[in-house]
């Protein structure tokens, strides 16, 4: 029914609600992979549109809520809107990591390329995903993978061990770990 109507009415794809929300933002929030395929067949710029508050995108949303799968159709259909940021120019693995989504994480640490984009990006405070990890994530998915700048530093000039030794949850000896 929704192939059928996007086919007669194809601007509905891209139609904004107050928010600047498109019905793709909303597929992505709720995770709904298959209805995320039939709208970017209809048109892909909704993929590219940020929200009236954040400017958030499609992907960011599906990587703060964990849709993996969501999140590997958007990309399959629209490579490149993995590079798009929010107003913080956050990408995608900054939310992923902020909101503790680790199917996420391990997605993209799977995916060469696609961690080559978000791995080491800087927002808008100088913090690469790295620095927005807490204490538990931060050993297990990432000190290991050579591809992360561990001792990139954002405005505060501290890197990513600084912030994780500013931890109170943590001793020093598990911050050497580092």
């Amino acid at each position: 029914m929704l192939e059928e109507t996007l086919e007669k009415k194809k601007d509905l794809a891209i139609a904004v609600d107050e928010q600047g929300w498109t019905p793709l933002h909303y597929a992505a929030f709720y995770g709904r992979a298959s209805i995320v395929t039939q709208l970017l067949k209809a048109d892909k710029r909704s993929a590219y549109m940020g929200d009236e508050t954040d400017k958030k995108t499609a992907l960011h949303i599906a990587a703060s809520k964990g849709h993996v799968n969501v999140m590997k159709q958007l990309i399959s259909y629209c490579p490149d809107c993995c590079e798009v940021v929010d107003q913080r120019r956050r990408n995608a693995l900054h939310y992923a990591l902020e909101k503790h989504q680790s199917r996420i994480t391990t997605f993209v640490l799977k995916v060469p390329w696609l961690s080559n984009i978000l791995l080491n990006a800087k927002d808008v405070d100088g913090n690469t995903p790295l620095h927005l990890l807490d204490a538990s994530h931060f050993r297990t998915r990432f000190i290991g993978d050579a591809r992360v700048d561990k001792m990139a530093f954002n405005k505060e000039n501290k890197n990513a061990l600084d912030v994780i030794i500013a931890d109170d949850s943590i001793n020093e000896n598990q911050a050497i770990e580092f």
